[in-house]
């Protein structure tokens, strides 16, 4: 009997409570379940005969509350519909854990408790006001942000790849080049970067983990010890890629289950390329023209280059990447202990930055409604995923148009459609509200 078959039931308060009796010796105890229209059935359900019907899987009672107990999950608390959505309410309003939205939710619940469905979970997560906020976008950020203070140069790496737009920076105008493979030293700051080649015959991750190995060697690190490289779970960085770096004495560890969130060390160097390169890309105010004209390399070199040469203005100051790099005994000591001084990162809080409920968030966006007035993006951007938006700023249309409708959409968030635009639908974060 699968858990799926107990899921179909429909466990109201008077089949757990029925259940719960038998468990605890009165084995004459009969249900009577409803339709679906609330008409009763013929004829009432005994107890025991439900249980045969369930076997393999078993039941029993602990705390006041019933369990089934045998299915992949292990043992698994029963709940009512009212119990189900109720839960998956809490985990979504739950600060802490920050399940989000409704997939992550359902697939965290159907390991705890029988009686759950995709349906409920979503109904029940659709059902809140701030169904139409993307959730994704608006993560609360925590008050301090806690500092990894490495043992030395060299110990702990950080990796990411990224890409650029081939609308924006073709290949051809970039030496063939459409992506960089870039590692950071958490100790001193120093950043290495080096090209991928557009179209390269090997696999993925053969190609990234022999560009990562010459970064590695080319920063001549002063220590040989064993240390720890730090990735995402992107396809650059499976199969090969950690044999690769266990041959030049490092241990690859993924940071994070979910492709696309490399760590902060990486991203941010990431975003500070990115950044340098967009900036000159829409010099002098002009909008960035759709031609692959665009040159990314070498600007994105030279960029680095000048980063590590620059002093550090934190702790690490006056120093910079570059000699930090090579620092070892006594001035290594004097680093690592100023660092460890300075703590955890505060995070100061804005007004403008809380929701109603007071979490902390990236932007609030109003939710929208049938006849509001708004203009929509002129392109598809996003901040977050492997291929990161090309321009710095969303541009959006000259024309305004009229809500006409607001759509639910499984995910537990909203979409619209706007007048003289019927057959487009748009996210929130792709609307702008006059």
């Amino acid at each position: 009997m699968s858990g799926r078959q107990i899921n179909r039931a429909d466990w109201t308060k008077e089949r757990i409570s029925a259940f719960k009796r038998f468990l605890n010796g009165d084995k004459d105890v009969t249900y009577h379940g409803k339709k679906k229209n609330g008409e009763p059935y013929k004829k009432a359900l005994r107890i025991a005969a439900l249980i045969d019907y369930y076997k393999p899987l078993t039941f029993s009672t602990r705390k006041g509350a019933l369990f089934v107990n045998g299915g992949s999950f292990g043992s698994l608390e029963v709940l009512t519909d009212e119990q189900v959505k109720s839960k998956a309410r809490a985990l979504y309003a739950h600060k802490e854990t920050g399940l989000g939205k409704a997939p992550s939710i359902y697939n965290y619940m159907k390991t705890k408790f029988a009686n759950v469905s995709y349906k409920k979970v979503e109904g029940a997560i659709k059902a809140l006001p701030a169904y139409q906020k993307y959730q994704a976008r608006h993560v609360a950020k925590p008050k301090a942000r806690k500092v990894i203070i490495p043992t030395g140069p060299g110990h702990s790496l950080d990796t990411d790849v990224m890409k650029f737009s081939t609308e924006y920076y073709g290949p051809r105008q970039n030496e063939g080049f459409d992506a960089l493979c870039v590692v950071v030293d958490r100790f001193s700051g120093y950043i290495g970067i080096s090209p991928l080649l557009r179209g390269a015959k090997k696999k993925t991750a053969e190609i990234v983990g022999d560009k990562t190995q010459d970064i590695i060697t080319s920063a001549a690190f002063p220590s040989h010890r064993p240390g720890t490289i730090f990735s995402d779970n992107g396809v650059e960085y499976r199969e090969i890629f950690p044999d690769k770096m266990k041959e030049i004495g490092y241990e690859h560890v993924v940071i994070s289950k979910v492709a696309g969130a490399p760590s902060a060390h990486a991203e941010r160097a990431v975003g500070i390329i990115r950044g340098l390169v967009n900036n000159k890309l829409t010099s002098g105010g002009a909008k960035p023209r759709k031609d692959g004209r665009g040159r990314w390399w070498p600007l994105a070199r030279t960029l680095v280059t000048e980063y590590n040469k620059n002093p550090m203005t934190d702790a690490r100051a006056p120093y910079s990447p570059n000699q930090l790099k090579k620092f070892t005994g006594a001035k290594r000591a004097a680093i690592i202990k100023a660092m460890r001084a300075k703590g955890a990162k505060r995070v100061k809080g804005m007004k403008h930055r809380k929701d109603a409920d007071g979490n902390m968030v990236s932007k609030v966006l109003a939710i929208l409604k049938v006849g509001d007035r708004v203009r929509f993006a002129v392109e598809h951007m996003r901040k977050t995923g492997a291929d990161k938006r090309p321009y710095p700023k969303q541009r959006w249309s000259d024309s305004t148009h009229t809500v006409t409708r607001v759509i639910r959409r499984a995910v537990g968030f909203a979409m619209y459609q706007l007048s003289g635009r019927a057959r487009k639908r748009y996210e929130r974060e792709d609307l702008q509200k006059i």
